[in-house]
């Protein structure tokens, strides 16, 4: 057919070509048009004819077998052996050695072979994508703060990824992630930081969580000031770098109460925190989701709330613009908290029985 057709349009443009030529206005309107109806076409078999043409090449090299390869695709063995040869002849190279049985390939057939097969599956993906009927939203640029990036991160752009068609993710610190938000280089943000000077945008809480007091020997699960401060005094507080939200917070709330951690050493990830609280026989303060990230070391670790009416609580938002980015804010939230409650919830179960109990849903509008 692409024979027929390819000539045949450059048939009709010549014949508009004569009858338009005095005409130079019509000549470009039909000239633009039939350009453009030759370029569809060109690109309508082609490409079509190519990629089938590499799809008869891989089942050939799969079976080593041109009559298995007719089988499989239904499709007679002799336009199998002239795809075959006009595919060898596109590219300059010979694909089989056809002098054995069964069929064997040569080096630039084993190579196409390893390249085709990408080229077919990225293909078949961005078909995918692009013909979905449940794409919601063309792009979306999401920041996800540290803390929900090792907790929900992977589960929401799992969800987020049959929604969106072009989905990009930032997990930085909440400071780089508020900076980049506002430089509008982020679309939506899932952070600890509600940002409410600002009118425009619109904020949901998703879910808040209480602060723990995690250690190595054995508390109360109710522990209060008193005890806090021995803690304070006789063993390293193990604690988030600067720049962190929950650095921060725990600050602000240990000075609310006079406590001064005589020892504190900084680290960057809730992993190395809960390691060293269990290596160093330390303490720290530390949310559910956040001890969930040192798991392997929480077998052998104790958590205790905080005194009594003096609890310290983080809450994770969803923020995004309110004019242009309302519906991918209600999005996110409600596909987070569904991550969050398939499946986080029964991950924390698993390794900290009884965790779970100090994380809050807030529900979504």
């Amino acid at each position: 057919m692409k024979n027929f057709l390819i000539p045949a349009v450059k048939a009709l443009w010549k014949f508009l070509e004569s009858l338009s030529r005095q005409k130079i206005f019509w000549w470009s309107i039909f000239r633009n048009t039939i350009d453009l109806i030759s370029k569809k076409l060109i690109c309508m078999f082609t490409s079509e004819f190519e990629l089938r043409t590499l799809q008869i090449f891989l089942s050939v090299a799969e079976h080593k077998s041109i009559k298995r390869a007719s089988s499989q695709l239904k499709i007679s063995s002799p336009a199998i052996s002239q795809a075959i040869r006009q595919l060898e002849g596109d590219l300059g190279a010979e694909l089989f050695y056809r002098d054995v049985r069964p069929l064997r390939l040569t080096g630039a057939g084993r190579k196409l072979v390893r390249e085709g097969t990408l080229l077919l599956e990225a293909a078949k993906s961005l078909k995918k994508r692009i013909c979905t009927s449940d794409y919601i939203f063309d792009s979306l640029r999401l920041g996800i703060g540290e803390s929900a990036t090792s907790t929900i991160g992977p589960y929401l752009l799992s969800l987020l990824r049959t929604k969106v068609s072009d989905l990009s993710m930032d997990g930085l610190l909440t400071a780089h992630l508020v900076q980049k938000f506002l430089h509008d280089d982020i679309d939506v943000l899932i952070s600890p930081e509600p940002l409410i000077d600002n009118d425009r945008l619109i904020r949901i809480e998703i879910y808040r969580e209480d602060f723990l007091v995690v250690t190595k020997e054995k508390i109360e699960t109710s522990i209060d000031v008193e005890s806090l401060q021995r803690l304070a005094s006789t063993k390293p507080f193990i604690t988030y770098g600067n720049g962190s939200y929950d650095r921060i917070s725990c600050d602000r709330y240990l000075r609310s109460l006079n406590i001064r951690p005589l020892d504190p050493i900084v680290c960057s990830s809730s992993y190395v925190i809960t390691g060293l609280v269990h290596e160093l026989d330390g303490w720290s303060l530390l949310t559910p989701t956040n001890a969930l990230g040192g798991k392997t070391f929480l077998d052998n670790l104790h958590w205790a709330t905080l005194p009594e009416n003096k609890a310290l609580k983080r809450s994770m938002w969803v923020v995004g613009d309110r004019v242009t980015r309302e519906e991918q804010v209600l999005l996110v939230s409600k596909l987070a908290q569904k991550a969050l409650v398939e499946k986080f919830f029964p991950h924390i179960n698993m390794f900290a029985p009884g965790l779970a109990e100090f994380i809050q849903l807030v529900e979504v509008h």
